[in-house]
This record gives structure tokens, sequence and C-alpha cells, in this order.
């Protein structure tokens, strides 16, 4: 008894380390999205607020306020790593409710930056609804790869040693199958995304360098910098 009862405390110790480390980094991105936030918040009151409201508008303020209200829920409501106990994959947060909040959130982040990179290309490409339907399926891959993990993960209240009582997260599922899917789901997830850069990217390229032809065919002489910047390049460098 005395031997088990050592076990898990040092099993929770460790947990409580990891949950300290990763607590850490959510803290300072949180920290750096705070920072972002107040040194353009004079701009976005003059770009958004001071003017006629649109729908790249409602989008644009969307994203930036689910940034804010994400980050500081992941510091208010800090979640542990997850690890294999007891025959159960695990993945604790101190509240199921924040669990599932926090989990919304970043759902509808997905949402929003597959809506804004299929944005891109629909309007650097003439309005392309081809482009369009194909980039934002792309970056809706991240949404569908978490909603299943989600899925088959069931969340309770659990207490553990010296940690308390916390939500626990489980799944019927092996810990070997249970990692191999969601290492393939991730691997998925990361490809359909570089996919979909790489396609923005490079019709974003292939636009400007047709309008800088056209350009000098005219006459005009336009720095390369500046189509690069007009359209966005740079972002992805």
């Amino acid at each position: 008894m005395s031997s088990n009862t050592t076990a898990i405390d040092q099993e929770a110790i460790a947990g409580l380390q990891e949950n300290v480390t990763i607590n850490y980094i959510y803290t300072v991105l949180a920290a750096l999205v705070a920072y972002e936030f107040l040194i353009t918040i004079n701009q976005e009151i003059s770009m958004a607020w001071q003017r006629k409201p649109t729908g790249a508008t409602w989008l644009f303020m969307i994203n930036r306020y689910l940034m804010l209200v994400t980050g500081v829920l992941e510091v208010r409501l800090p979640w542990m790593s997850s690890h294999h106990q007891h025959g159960a994959v695990v993945d604790t947060s101190n509240s199921c409710a924040g669990v599932f909040v926090v989990s919304a959130l970043m759902f509808s982040q997905f949402i929003v930056f597959a809506m804004f990179s299929a944005l891109r290309i629909y309007a650097v490409w003439d309005r392309s609804l081809p482009l369009f339907v194909v980039v934002f399926a792309l970056n809706l891959v991240p949404l569908a790869t978490n909603l299943y993990t989600a899925i088959i993960t069931s969340y309770e209240n659990v207490n553990y040693p010296l940690l308390g009582t916390i939500c626990g997260g489980s799944t019927n599922l092996s810990w070997g199958v249970f990692f191999g899917l969601v290492g393939v789901a991730a691997l998925g997830t990361r490809l359909a995304l570089i996919v979909a850069d790489l396609l923005v990217v490079v019709l974003t390229w292939v636009k400007t360098w047709e309008t800088r032809r056209l350009a000098s065919e005219a006459g005009i002489q336009v720095p390369l910098i500046t189509l690069l910047l007009r359209d966005g390049t740079v972002y992805f460098m």
C-alpha cells in the first residue's frame, strides 16, 4: 500500500512540475498577445472603430479579441500535458468548464484563420471561388483533427493526490493507439497547412509578377518590394 501511494505521489509531482513549465510558456505567450494588443490599440480605434464597419472589419475584430480572450483563459485555466496513468490517457486542466470554453474558442479561431487565408487568395486571384474553397478547406483540417481528438476523449472531475480535484480527460483506447492517432492527425494537420500556405504564396507571386509585367509594358516602374508589401507576401517570410 505504501509503495503504491509513493508511486502515485511521484507521478502527481512529475505532473505538477510539467504543469508549472507549461504555465510559464502560456503566460509568456499571453503576455506577448496582450503587449501586441496594447501597442496597436490606437490603430484599431482609427482603422476599425472610427470607420463604417464591414465584413472584413468584423472578421478582424473577432480574430483579434478571440486571441486575447483565449490567451487570458489559458493562463487563468492552465493545462497539464497529456500522460498515461492507470491504463488511461489523461489530459488535465483545473476545470472541465475551462476545457470546454478554451476548446470552443480555439475551434472558432481555426475558422477565422481559414477565412482570412481563403479571402486573401479570393481577393488576389480575381475572386476565384474554387481557389477560395480549396484554401478554406485545407485550413479547416486543424479544426477537423482537433474535433476528432475531442470526440474520442471524455472529461470528468478527478481527485489527484497533491493536486486536488481537477478535470481529467481519458479515452478507452490504448496508449499506443491513442497517441498513434494523435500523431497521424498532427501530421495531416501540418501537411494541410503547409500546402495551403504554399498555394496562397505561390499564387500571390504569380499575380504579383503579372502585375509587374503589365506595369513595365505600360512604362510604369513599380518597385518589387512595393508589390510584395501590397500583396502580403512579406507576411509569409
